[in-house]
């Protein structure tokens, strides 16, 4: 064995979490260790490897979601977040859930409406604008961008329409809010959805 050939190291912690690697000389190798951890010729990257039960290098499983973070006693992926804190991100799921199918589009009478919040508010002025007048027509640009010619009857129903729709939207995520407020388990919070 050559003393001055570069060896690769790895300290990690008793429960397998490489602290630090590096690399040193061979005769330099016992001067690296640190009081409470483990020295070991080899190679690994930390955050990305641990040490498992008999000593090897292993990668980290691929992580389950942002909010997990490893134990590495029992060498599993551990979702730290509170009942609660899983509540609020659910809610969050759904309140983007809710606002998607809003302005996702309305359909009235085979046609495909915009409906996010500029539609919304041209639509209830075109209403306006139509309401003194029984032979207003407007040619609209639909969601598809084909256009259709609508009458102040069409205009009143197809606001009335929208106003359902936002309704039933606003309705559901009430409704999945009510029961994420009971929720008493992390899989009940799971299943709620919009």
């Amino acid at each position: 064995m050559n003393p001055h050939e570069i060896v690769n190291f790895i300290l990690h912690t008793p429960d397998g979490e490489i602290f630090q690697t590096g690399s040193c000389g061979q005769n330099q190798l016992e001067y690296q260790q640190i009081p409470g951890f483990t020295l070991l010729e080899g190679s690994a990257v930390v955050g990305k490897d641990f040490v498992n039960e008999s000593g090897a290098v292993v990668a980290l499983p691929d992580k389950p979601s942002v909010h997990h973070k490893f134990d590495y006693i029992s060498k599993t992926w551990v979702d730290p977040r509170t009942l609660e804190e899983h509540k609020t991100t659910q809610w969050a799921l759904i309140k983007a859930a809710r606002n998607e199918a809003e302005f996702g589009g309305l359909a009235w009478d085979g046609s495909t409406f915009d409906s996010d919040q500029v539609s919304q508010a041209r639509i209830q002025g075109a209403v306006l604008l139509a309401t003194n007048d029984p032979n207003f027509v407007v040619d609209w640009t639909l969601a598809d961008n084909t256009v259709r010619s609508l009458t102040t009857d069409d205009l009143n129903a197809i606001s009335q329409a929208l106003g359902e729709h936002v309704a039933l939207q606003h309705s559901r995520a009430r409704n999945a809010r009510a029961l994420l407020d009971q929720a008493t388990s992390l899989s009940e919070v799971q299943s709620i959805s919009f």
